[in-house]
């Protein structure tokens, strides 16, 4: 399945978890009582959803949107509390109007069909599904609920060639995780993994019910944990030269691809994308010619170090959404993009003032990690993420119109002249 054009978000979503060529229909519309299999409230409204509750039963709709509202910033965690509370009444119905049901016809069951027998042994489970924002990375994400609202998993739904990596991707890190038991962070436990139709799927543990919203927000995480996190890769973190280093091949792969042929299907990017990666190959010639016969740490990272990405739980620190890691990276790149997400997607701030005040503010606890070249590796960083936006683009999945608009200038701001 290619990427959609843009256009209506629902429509997206329906596409990708109901298409009629697998047995289910969505319609927008009134419930049709005894013909459904599912039917959803679409918070707010039909034209704004963002947002699809289950419509019964009423206690596992009103814990689809109270559960871990602890997570969340205090203005929403209100409108959150009063939605549950009019949904436990059965009052929310009478201001959602509208509706999205599932009808079964010829064919294979639905996803949550298929969810309910294959990972939960037939239960009576049901599904808060967010809607998601247009973009290069984003994928259906199904909250899983017990009839009596008790969280159940989360399931994450690979629909394209770049989101069907990045869920197996964290399928695999999850589940080494689980193996390495570490005793500075947590992580869910990997409940399912596996293909349905064109979809990957990857079902995981619920959070634990107590997880606290991550304070101070702006407070990097203990660094010991980025050092555990490193030491997940084959035999622990380890010292390279980063010319001579499994990740700087990576590094020269992706490069590569990047160089081949525009494949058909892919968005053109708001830039010149051969002046980008011309810009990409002059950078990684760069670093090389400077930093190649150094040693540098490499290990595993997380790829998405983010307040948002992490929680308190009565003393342990929780980790989720392993999408973008990978087992190996230069120490200190999830410093960096702690500090580049706070900037770039929690500030809104411009890509290259962003990756600027990232280095900037990662400095000192990278050479608390006893990094001796912070600048160089900010500027892999940085490579890092054209890498990433560009090698989705190239596979169809769309673009980023803030990062690819900005990438070509802020990228030849980083090339040593």
């Amino acid at each position: 399945m290619s990427a959609p054009a843009p256009g209506d978000r629902l429509d997206w979503l329906t596409s990708v978890l109901w298409p009629t060529d697998t047995g289910g229909r969505a319609i927008v519309g009134g419930d049709r009582a005894g013909a459904a299999n599912e039917s959803y409230l679409l918070v707010p409204d039909r034209r704004r959803a963002r947002f699809l509750v289950p419509a019964r039963p009423r206690r596992a709709a009103a814990a689809s949107v109270r559960a871990y509202n602890r997570l969340r910033d205090p203005r929403t965690r209100f409108a959150r509390a009063a939605l549950g509370a009019a949904l436990a009444t059965g009052i929310a119905p009478v201001a959602l109007r509208d509706r999205l049901t599932v009808v079964s016809e010829e064919g294979g069951p639905s996803l949550l069909e298929h969810l309910r027998t294959e990972v939960f042994g037939g239960r009576d489970v049901v599904a808060a599904i967010g809607v998601g924002s247009p973009g290069p990375f984003r994928k259906p994400v199904l909250q899983l609920f017990s009839s009596r609202g008790v969280p159940v998993g989360f399931a994450k739904v690979g629909w394209n060639e770049v989101t069907r990596e990045l869920v197996a991707t964290e399928a695999d890190l999850l589940a080494r995780c689980g193996q390495a038991a570490s005793s500075s962070f947590a992580t869910p436990e990997v409940l399912h993994r596996g293909r349905w139709n064109d979809l990957e799927l990857s079902v995981a543990a619920p959070l634990p019910v107590g997880v606290r919203r991550w304070r101070p927000w702006r407070a990097l995480p203990p660094l010991d944990v980025t050092r555990a996190i490193a030491d997940l890769a084959d035999g622990g973190a380890r010292d390279e030269t980063l010319a001579g280093s499994s990740y700087w091949t990576g590094v020269r792969e992706r490069l590569a691809v990047l160089r081949a042929p525009e494949r058909s299907g892919a968005r053109p990017a708001p830039r010149a994308e051969g002046s980008l990666v011309e810009v990409a190959d002059t950078l990684a010639d760069a670093i090389e010619s400077r930093a190649g016969d150094r040693t540098v740490r490499i290990g595993a990272w997380h790829g998405d170090w983010s307040p948002w990405n992490f929680a308190r739980d009565d003393g342990r620190f929780v980790v989720w959404d392993w999408e973008h890691g990978g087992l190996y990276a230069p120490l200190g790149f999830d410093v960096l993009h702690f500090h580049f997400q706070l900037a770039f997607i929690g500030d809104g701030r411009d890509l290259d003032v962003s990756l600027s005040e990232s280095a900037a503010a990662a400095g000192p606890a990278l050479r608390s990690l006893g990094i001796p070249d912070p600048e160089a590796v900010a500027s892999l960083h940085a490579l890092e993420l054209v890498l990433r936006y560009e090698g989705a683009r190239r596979a169809g999945s769309g673009t980023n119109p803030r990062f690819h608009g900005a990438a070509l200038a802020a990228l030849r701001e980083r090339v040593p002249r």
